[in-house]
């Protein structure tokens, strides 16, 4: 079924192509833009949030984040206060944020929570203002018309995430994005590259390893991007119009094995399935409610914690090789502060771990065990699952010609497809090299058949940071005629 749908849809030459799509277990979209065919991309991203607030992670408390105003904030959870003057994906979408903001309100006043009231209050009025990323994009590229979408949410929010924008969607010309703490100096990114056009008239779109400099470091913009050519690194910001990093899933036509990228993930929950020790709901039978109606907050690292603690976050984050380490076998964690054996044992029973009775019987993938390792001590042995989630990609052919873009759903630990397994299936639809651009909740894909953007994989949140844009001109095939039948004529030649 696979091949007959490709065949089918490369007799389209002048419109997106489906390569896969599929409902089960999750939804999962594969769609191929053709850049000889006059399509394009083009990435954007909220102005004024170029170097963000990012997400925190210390694994000792849920995530934090420097407020949008420049004030430090100890936890910060709320979709509203992480979302806050971050563009809406498409304008279409303002009316259904507005009516959820002003839903998330009247629970705040019932609750008299004056703090959420106020945040949400502040999300309220700028709403009634902000950007949306398509209605930028056509104000800066009227002559192009949308006929895609996707999500490239990292950017701004974590570390090992850089973009160079060299056109008119930049504040600047050129514009580095990057958090301030972001360690430019001594990384090299695997990059999504979109060239200036040629004389030929044609662009091209290529995955490169790049190195970054910030503007105080050089005078010269051209050196704010370099680029690997062999042993050589070349000053290349003139010709790039622009770059993005992630992690590469897939380089010369093989998968990239995730021990060797899991140093570049912010949110270890996406390589590694992580039981969570302080949910909502009951951890095990007689456990005391500790508020009306829940069982937070419980103490955890030296004090009550109301939000997520991922078992082994902590201690991977001190350490990368620890990471490594899990992604080839079980391992040991001292227990977290805060934990007793009543509460590792029903973490991992709700996460859906099997406890291992035998000291020597050797462990599988979701297996696990107490280890008394001495009089005083007693550890925890784990071998962890890999986490399935949601995931963007973006791949390019062997030629470079072709944009290969997945989509997935995916609800962590429970259904889906891990890292390898998508980029498995971009593999298969014909990507030679293709980086993950986006995860979680982030994900969604939208395509143009025919007169309206059509949703492939259903978007959960209506604002990103950042947002990809496949387009065409204009006058190609299927859209508003050109001034004269000799144009069309050429154009539908081509």
């Amino acid at each position: 079924m696979y091949a007959s749908v490709r065949t089918l849809t490369r007799l389209f030459s002048k419109m997106p192509r489906q390569l896969l799509l599929s409902k089960v277990p999750v939804d999962l979209s594969i769609v191929e833009f053709n850049l000889d065919a006059q399509e394009d991309i083009f990435l954007t991203y909220t102005w004024g949030l170029k170097n963000g607030p990012g997400i925190r992670r210390t694994g000792q408390g849920p995530p934090y984040m420097d407020s949008i105003d420049g004030h430090h904030t100890d936890i910060v959870t709320h979709p509203s206060i992480l979302r806050r003057r971050t563009w809406l994906i498409q304008e279409e979408l303002r009316a259904a944020e507005l009516a959820d903001t002003q839903k998330d309100l009247a629970k705040a006043q019932s609750a008299k929570d004056l703090a959420e009231i106020q945040i949400i209050n502040q999300t309220k009025q700028e709403l009634q203002a902000i950007r949306a990323h398509d209605t930028f994009f056509q104000e800066a590229y009227p002559g192009y018309e949308i006929i895609g979408q996707q999500g490239c949410g990292d950017l701004t929010m974590n570390e090992w995430n850089v973009a160079f924008i060299n056109n008119d969607l930049g504040e600047d010309r050129p514009t580095l994005i990057s958090l301030h703490e972001e360690q430019l100096r001594y990384r090299t990114y695997s990059c999504l590259v979109k060239w200036k056009a040629s004389e030929s008239g044609r662009g091209q779109v290529t995955i490169e390893d790049l190195r970054f400099n910030r503007k105080e470091m050089t005078q010269d913009p051209n050196n704010f991007v370099r680029v690997r050519f062999g042993n050589e690194w070349l000053p290349r910001g003139d010709l790039i119009e622009f770059a993005v990093s992630n992690q590469q899933v897939i380089r010369d036509g093989k998968i990239v094995p995730i021990v060797t990228t899991c140093h570049q993930f912010s949110d270890l929950r996406h390589v590694l399935s992580l039981p969570n020790l302080n949910p909502i709901g009951q951890l095990y039978i007689g456990e005391p409610l500790r508020s009306k109606g829940g069982y937070r907050p419980r103490d955890y690292f030296g004090k009550e914690q109301w939000g997520d603690i991922w078992l082994g976050e902590a201690d991977f984050l001190q350490d990368v090789n620890l990471v490594r380490a899990a992604l080839a076998g079980p391992i040991f964690l001292k227990f977290p502060p805060g934990a007793t054996e009543e509460r590792l044992r029903g973490a991992m029973t709700l996460s859906g771990y099997i406890e291992v009775i035998n000291d020597l019987e050797p462990l599988s993938p979701g297996d696990w065990r107490f280890i008394e390792r001495s009089p005083f001590e007693k550890v925890l042995e784990v071998y962890f699952r890999r986490n399935t989630y949601g995931w963007t990609i973006i791949g390019l052919s062997s030629d470079n010609r072709r944009l290969i873009c997945l989509a997935c759903t995916g609800e962590a630990g429970r259904t889906g497809y891990t890292l390898e397994d998508a980029a498995h299936f971009i593999l298969q639809a014909g990507a030679r090299n293709a980086l993950l651009m986006d995860e979680g909740y982030d994900v969604f894909q939208r395509v143009r058949w025919d007169t309206e953007l059509t949703d492939m994989v259903p978007l959960n949140r209506r604002r990103l940071r950042s947002v990809f844009f496949f387009v065409r001109p204009r006058y190609s095939f299927g859209c508003r005629p050109s001034p004269s039948p000799e144009k069309n004529e050429e154009f539908a030649s081509r």
